[in-house]
């Protein structure tokens, strides 16, 4: 019955818009059966008229037909690739950069930033921008609870050219797109919950189909803020996970004043060094993670060896040596860290196979883990141990140089000089 009265509908709307559409052709017909009727006397001639007319008015309905099947399958087709890509996305970054990159091409725009509500300031922060020139007046933009307010009671597309419009909200609000010179803002709303919104504006001397706009984002918007709503959610999740751990390992630093702001350091060093060597911001995103929990084993590694002021035996190091493995252990019970175990399992490996605990060689070891043992064993040096006193930046650089091709990855140490240490100590 749904259907049915469905399909009523639609052929109520579809003869609506054919006679809205053709209503001059057919006064044409009524006229032309009329006047030779009036003059002739005759129907055969007008109704074989009448057959041709409506002959060729058919053909031609069946090549629109025909244009518009092949137009809606082909959306129906695109709609799905889309689907399909953002359920695809397990990033949140990623999502963003896909959506930023989705209204620049489909929106013909030419700057676009995307603002998300951050619970940590309780507050609306730019989490995207696509920009030629890089606006830095919209990323300072701060935003206020008039335009929030606005964008969850209406619901809808705010347009320049609407604002103009004069009254006293259309006027607040116009002051914020000239303020920010853009065109369009897109509210992000689930559910009365504004999760986010987006500015557009438009590309030089282009023009925007504003219906056409509002149709397209209507078609994916439940579909795109169900996942990035799911993705903020695992993005959090991710990072309570992350900070715990990162407030577990910090134990460690608060029983040694050797490792005081240590794995700071350490994370610094190993992400200047990945941007040093062009590494991906994925990749650089893993090292972040890594660096913050890498030693997390130690923590079922005795105090009594972990702290101990002579060196290990050799009984004592072999007890050391398995605390990489065991923090590998530990986060592949997570599924977020995952992706970074291999680091923890591998950061003590040495490039000529003499590390632990796999006693892995050369290009066999993860790349980031041995960008992490490069940046720890220079801050090793540098703030010294229990057992080992400190030495200088240049003691420590010409110790990394020394050792390249041996301990270390003599690739990466190739691209590294003794000022880019410097400023870490």
């Amino acid at each position: 019955m749904v259907h049915l009265s469905q399909n009523i509908t639609d052929i109520k709307k579809k003869s609506l818009r054919f006679f809205q559409k053709h209503w001059l052709f057919i006064a044409g017909i009524l006229f032309l059966v009329v006047f030779f009727n009036k003059k002739l006397g005759n129907f055969i001639p007008i109704i074989l008229l009448l057959i041709a007319f409506l002959a060729i008015f058919l053909v031609l309905k069946l090549f629109e037909n025909r244009r518009e099947l092949f137009i809606d399958s082909k959306e129906n087709f695109d709609l799905n690739c889309f689907y399909n890509a953002i359920d695809s996305f397990e990033d949140l970054r990623k999502f963003i950069d896909f959506l930023l990159a989705f209204f620049v091409v489909n929106f013909n725009s030419d700057s676009v930033v995307l603002y998300l509500y951050d619970e940590t300031i309780k507050s609306y922060s730019v989490r995207g921008l696509r920009s030629k020139k890089a606006d830095e007046q919209i990323s300072d933009f701060e935003t206020n609870n008039f335009l929030i307010e606005f964008l969850i009671s209406h619901k809808k597309f705010l347009v320049r050219e609407d604002l103009k419009m004069h009254n006293a909200k259309n006027a607040r609000l116009l002051e914020i797109f000239d303020k920010l010179d853009v065109d369009v803002c897109i509210p992000m709303l689930i559910r009365r919950e504004l999760v986010g919104f987006v500015f557009l504006k438009k590309k030089v001397n282009s023009s925007y189909d504003y219906d056409a706009m509002r149709l397209s984002w209507k078609k994916i918007e439940f579909e795109v803020l169900s996942n990035l709503k799911n993705l903020i959610y695992y993005h959090k999740i991710k990072s309570n996970y992350f900070e715990t751990l990162e407030a577990i390992v910090s134990v460690l630093e608060k029983k040694d004043q050797n490792l005081k702001g240590h794995y700071l350091r350490v994370k610094m060093i190993s992400i200047d060094i990945a941007k040093r060597l062009g590494l991906s911001r994925n990749e650089i995103g893993k090292l972040k993670i890594a660096t913050g929990i890498y030693d997390i084993g130690k923590l079922a590694i005795r105090d009594k060896i972990l702290f101990k002021k002579d060196r290990l035996t050799e009984k004592e190091f072999v007890e050391m040596s398995l605390y990489p493995e065991i923090g590998e252990q530990i986060v592949s019970h997570i599924t977020f860290f995952k992706e970074i175990k291999s680091i923890i399992r591998q950061h003590h490996e040495r490039w000529d196979g003499t590390g632990y605990p796999d006693k892995l060689r050369g290009e066999e070891i993860d790349m980031l883990a041995r960008i992490l043992h490069i940046a720890n064993a220079f801050d090793v040096m540098v703030t010294g141990k229990s057992y080992k006193q400190k030495i200088s930046v240049d003691e420590a650089f010409e110790k990394l140089m020394s050792e390249s091709g041996t301990k270390f990855d003599p690739n990466i140490i190739k691209k590294l000089d003794k000022k880019f240490f410097e400023k870490y100590h």
